[in-house]
């Protein structure tokens, strides 16, 4: 026991010395290593190559997500980007090498990007997909609250924090296929705050949308307490459809 307090004490020593870190020296641009005059952990020219390739797909019910067993919870999703290996480069950086202001910054300039492709979203809150606490011990951070975050400066809507819990610490979901992902996330969410929901409309934030089950999941939790209508983001999606491999191909 006491070496088990003793480790995850070390491990939020660690979290909290990388962040420091990464505010003293924000080092090199993390795509091409090029230096970098202010705090952007991107440089002009990756970030410009990036918003190049912003689609904002608009994924909705049916075809979009025929791997998850209806009824869909949630009214839409949007992606900014198909999953592609530049944009599973920058998803990698955020999640497994310390992103903390990549995540951040991303989900800010997404935000604006967004405003100039879609209507103005009034009277919402912004609520982050959770990680588990062990997970989120593990890795230091939860990077769909980080892009929450950065779609609240750009979007100015307020990020709710304490409306999902998540109380299952469910394997990853990179290996499962479409079914054991469904199932894997299946009642894994519940709520932490029984208040203030009904009527609501939420942006539910997610790092990527792959089949849609932990945005489902979700979005159950949230559409039994209450909340009225939920658009799901996320940075990317795979592409899929006519011609397409699909996502576990």
């Amino acid at each position: 026991m006491k070496q088990s307090i003793f480790h995850q004490n070390l491990q939020w020593l660690n979290c909290g010395l990388n962040a420091l870190f990464d505010f003293v020296y924000p080092g090199g641009c993390l795509f091409c290593g090029s230096r970098l005059s202010g705090w952007n952990p991107l440089c002009a020219s990756c970030w410009k190559n990036l918003a190049g390739g912003m689609t904002f797909r608009v994924c909705l019910g049916g075809e979009d997500f025929h791997y998850i067993n209806p009824p869909l919870y949630f009214d839409f999703a949007v992606a900014c980007w198909n999953y592609q290996p530049g944009i599973e480069t920058l998803i990698h950086r955020i999640k497994y090498q310390g992103g903390r202001r990549l995540a951040r910054y991303v989900g800010r300039l997404a935000g604006t990007a967004m405003t100039s492709v879609m209507s103005p979203l009034s009277d919402t809150v912004i609520v982050a997909v959770p990680l588990h606490p062990v997970r989120e011990r593990e890795r230091g951070y939860n990077q769909s609250r980080l892009l929450a975050q950065g779609l609240s400066e750009s979007l100015s809507l307020p990020v709710e924090s304490n409306w999902l819990i998540r109380h299952k610490n469910t394997q990853t979901q990179t290996r499962l296929d479409a079914g054991e992902r469904q199932y894997n996330v299946e009642n894994g969410f519940s709520l932490k705050k029984k208040t203030g929901l009904p009527g609501r409309r939420v942006l539910l934030v997610d790092d990527v949308i792959t089949t849609g089950a932990t945005l489902n999941s979700c979005a159950r939790t949230l559409k039994e307490a209450g909340v009225k209508n939920i658009m799901g983001f996320s940075l990317a999606r795979p592409q899929t459809g006519p011609g397409q491999k699909g996502i576990f191909a």
